[in-house]
Order: structure tokens, then C-alpha cells, then sequence
């Protein structure tokens, strides 16, 4: 393939150079392969596309895969030797190979960046030259699934995306109902009444390391978060 990558960040689209007739393209260092992107929202994502290049002002660049990188989790200037795995099908039930790149979020007032972390990213608006970077662009976006559009693909991929957000909200809702009935248990040791006799293989498996005190105390669990919940009902 003529393999180039397009890079996609905020209102910004660039591209590397071509690497022609290669199915593992790699770009040396005096090809057009870096680049110094402004940065105006912590939690801005970058978008990588990797495409098949053709001439022709009538035809379009193969896409060939895709992949999404979240910027706001990595350590600022610090420079990140990165690989990822490329995917083209959404459900990312494919295998298109890998990409490596080297990212550098560089920020001059940490504090600043951790402001405007709190408020919601700008929209962006990208101008694209000609309809083929449009058509690149689009593909950045979305994939290879134009999801404005109403198709049968489309709409099975929003059903399977509202399906996990069912699921991590019962998720959810179990987690909060354990913590609040019977997780974060309190702990504590009372005296052992006469009435109750420690099984004698116990005994025998724990009388080297339990203390005198331990071995006339028992151990009581508390459902503390139970009975503030019944009492708050």
C-alpha cells in the first residue's frame, strides 16, 4: 500500500508523508512525520487515521484503519513511547496491525490545564480544502460508519452502545446497594462468653499465633452501613 497518516487534534488536520509500496511503513526522520499541535482543552482527544494514497483529484484515499487517543492521561511534559492496535470495524472485532507513535503534552501552567479540566471542551470546527480531506476527516470521526445517517448499521451500533450504558448503571446500582447494606462492615472484638467454645481443630491451627487476649475474645461484625440505612428508611 501507499500508506500516509492523517492526524486529526482540535481544529487542526495535518498529515505525514507518503511511504509508497510498503505494507510496514515507517517514517524516517527527515520525512515529513512530526508535528507541534496547539493545545486548548486537557481532555482533547487525538485522532489517527491510516490510509491507502491516491493520486487523481476524482478518487478518495482508502481508509484503512483508525484509532482514538486520549491526551488527557498522560503525564505532562514527559515524552510517551506509544503502540496501539488499529481497528477499522467499531466494535473493534478486527485486526489491522499496529501503530507506534511518540507523544509530548506539554503544558506551561499545569494549574490552568487542571481548570479548564472542569469545564465542558469548546466545539471545534475543522476547514477542510478540498473533498477529499473532508471525506478523510469524516472517516477520523466517525469510522467507517457515517452515524448521522439511518442504516441498519448505525442503529445496531446506538442499541449496542446503550446496552453498556444499562449495564454499567445496574452495575452501578449493585454497588451502591452493597456498600450501603453490607459493605464497610465494622469490626471489633468482645469477651468470649462461656457458652461458646472455639472449635477444637481451630484451636489446635491458631493457638501458636493467637495471643492470650485473642483466644478469650471473639471477632463481631457490625453492619454499620445496614442500620443507617434502616434508620434513614
Amino acid at each position: 500500500t501507499d500508506c500516509f497518516v492523517g492526524v486529526l487534534f482540535e481544529d487542526t488536520l495535518v498529515r505525514t508523508d507518503v511511504i509508497y509500496d510498503s505494507l510496514s511503513p515507517r517514517w524516517m526522520p527527515w520525512s515529513h512525520r512530526a508535528f507541534s499541535l496547539p493545545i486548548i482543552h486537557p481532555t482533547s482527544i487525538l485522532i489517527l487515521g491510516i490510509f491507502d494514497y491516491d493520486q487523481g483529484p476524482l478518487t478518495t484515499h482508502d481508509p484503512i484503519a483508525r484509532v482514538v487517543v486520549d491526551t488527557s492521561a498522560f503525564q505532562s511534559n514527559t515524552s510517551h513511547l506509544l503502540t496501539y492496535n488499529l481497528h477499522d470495524d467499531p466494535t473493534h472485532n478486527d485486526d489491522c496491525g499496529t501503530i507506534t507513535i511518540r507523544l509530548r503534552v506539554e503544558w506551561e501552567n499545569e494549574g490552568d490545564a487542571i481548570l479548564r479540566s472542569f469545564s465542558a471542551p469548546p466545539r471545534f470546527l475543522v476547514n477542510a480544502q478540498s473533498d477529499k480531506a473532508y471525506r478523510l476527516m469524516r472517516y477520523m470521526i466517525d469510522g467507517k460508519h457515517n452515524m448521522e445517517k439511518a442504516t441498519m448499521k448505525t442503529v445496531s451500533l446506538l442499541a449496542s452502545e446503550l446496552a453498556t450504558y444499562v449495564y454499567a448503571y445496574m452495575y452501578m446500582i449493585d454497588i451502591v446497594a452493597e456498600v450501603l447494606l453490607w459493605r464497610g462492615r465494622l469490626k471489633f472484638s468482645a469477651p468470649r462468653p462461656a457458652w461458646i467454645e472455639q472449635d477444637d481443630d481451630d484451636m489446635d491451627k491458631k493457638q501458636e499465633t493467637k495471643t492470650t487476649e485473642e483466644k478469650l475474645s471473639i471477632d463481631i461484625w457490625f453492619p454499620i452501613h445496614s442500620v443507617i440505612q434502616f434508620y434513614s428508611l
